[in-house]
């Protein structure tokens, strides 16, 4: 018989050589009975055992290679992006009109990036930059444009930058509050994408910025104009120590906007 720790290990097995055994009912095994039957079970739990960690495992590797996919095509968007926008900040500095980028304002339970603020003699102008290649179709009240290669395959969806950049001129109009001054939003492409006709008229070329900021459209109190300049550039110092978690905040905010789409 096998030792007694075996048995109490396998209460099943220890049965079979119990006193109850012997009253009509089938012979009990023997010890090396009991130990062929062990042998013979652990190959097959040790298949079955093996076989799930290996699934585990490449499940894992899995899910690491697309958060690393996914991470890899992020931080290659902000690279472009923000070269996008140097490019827009040279060129502004060319035109040599006042220019704050990467303002974040602030409020309670909200906050909002403004890639340029920039000052012209009829006001205020909110730039929103985009930076993208291959064509972009839509509508200009729809949410989501489709980002295509120059090949046609679909890349993917983008925000509506027009509706976007009209979020954004709202927001600098409710952060002026009682100083009312002129304001308008662009949106600037510095890449090499080619928009739809629907849509081609609401995006401006980099090359475009002197003569569309140029255009008056409005007369504006000078003395009031200056008050919400000193305002914003006051917002902007603020900007560097609020990233961190204006950042955060937005991606909470996608999150939430991609859970809604699925649901």
């Amino acid at each position: 018989m096998l030792p007694g720790s075996v048995l109490r290990a396998s209460p099943s097995l220890a049965f079979y050589g119990s006193p109850a055994m012997s009253r009509g009912l089938p012979d009990p095994l023997s010890g090396a009975e009991i130990w062929r039957f062990r042998r013979a079970c652990e190959a097959p739990i040790a298949l079955a055992v093996g076989s799930g960690l290996l699934i585990a495992l490449w499940l894992r590797r899995g899910r690491e290679a697309g958060a690393a996919a996914a991470a890899s095509r992020e931080a290659r968007s902000r690279r472009v992006g923000a070269a996008g926008e140097a490019r827009v900040a040279v060129e502004l500095k060319r035109i040599g009109l006042p220019a704050l980028h990467n303002v974040i304002l602030w409020g309670a339970g909200w906050s909002v990036e403004l890639d340029h603020v920039v000052r012209v003699p009829s006001g205020i102008v909110v730039l929103e930059t985009k930076t993208l290649g291959g064509t972009i179709a839509g509508e200009l009240d729809s949410p989501l444009w489709t980002h295509r290669t120059a090949g046609g395959v679909e890349v993917g969806r983008v925000d509506n930058p027009v509706l976007q950049n009209q979020a954004h001129v709202r927001a600098v109009e409710g952060f002026l509050g009682d100083l009312r001054v002129p304001k308008c939003g662009y949106v600037v492409s510095a890449g090499r994408a080619r928009f739809a006709p629907e849509i081609a008229d609401a995006v401006v070329p980099v090359r475009d910025l002197p003569w569309v900021l140029a255009i008056s459209f409005a007369e504006p109190n000078p003395s009031i104009l200056d008050a919400a300049w000193r305002r914003l550039e006051r917002e902007a110092a603020k900007s560097g120590a609020r990233r961190a978690e204006h950042e955060a905040h937005a991606r909470r905010r996608r999150k939430d906007f991609q859970c809604r789409r699925q649901a």
